[in-house]
């Protein structure tokens, strides 16, 4: 139950988002150049890695954060979640029925963005640590979207995945 920690993919994806934009702003360059590097280094990373599903999602979702204020939008990340699971299934439109990765990845993210805020400020009232709060909300949102999948595409899955995952959260960082 811990492989998604090595793997690449969100967490990995918003380090770099919110390093590189920032470098570049630093090195005095414009917003827009900046947005041109960050796409450049997102591209690239993606290739690096591999484009699989988990990636390209946080990769497209990640460029999409950077994307909205530029163009005046608000950023809301249950419509970039869609529009990044619209597009790659255009990219790649078996992927809908054959890929075990993008339907993991969404059904996470998914459960991040409703399951994970929900809980969150459930335990707001009797948890003040936010870090700690958001490890607890967004691996139990996370994990009741995903168990039901992975365990009819694996045939199993384990209880103990979700007691492992937030004890090697809380060290993680």
């Amino acid at each position: 139950g811990l492989v998604h920690i090595v793997a690449v993919s969100g967490s990995n994806v918003t380090i770099l988002v919110y390093l590189v934009v920032p470098f570049f702003l630093w090195l005095g360059l414009s917003r827009r150049s900046a947005f041109l590097g960050l796409s450049i280094g997102l591209i690239l990373f993606v290739l690096f890695v591999y484009p699989s599903a988990s990636v390209v999602r946080a990769a497209f979702m990640g460029w999409l954060v950077q994307l909205a204020p530029m163009m005046g939008r608000l950023v809301r990340p249950s419509r970039l979640l869609l529009v990044a699971a619209c597009l790659f299934v255009v990219w790649k439109p078996w992927a809908l029925m054959f890929d075990v990765s993008f339907a993991l990845s969404f059904l996470a993210m998914g459960g991040l963005l409703s399951w994970g805020r929900l809980l969150s400020e459930r335990m707001e009232p009797y948890l003040s640590s936010t870090e700690i709060r958001e490890i607890i909300s967004s691996t139990i949102g996370a994990t009741v979207m995903t168990v039901p999948y992975s365990a009819w595409a694996f045939g199993q899955f384990t209880i103990w995945g979700l007691l492992t995952n937030l004890l090697v959260l809380l060290v993680i960082p």
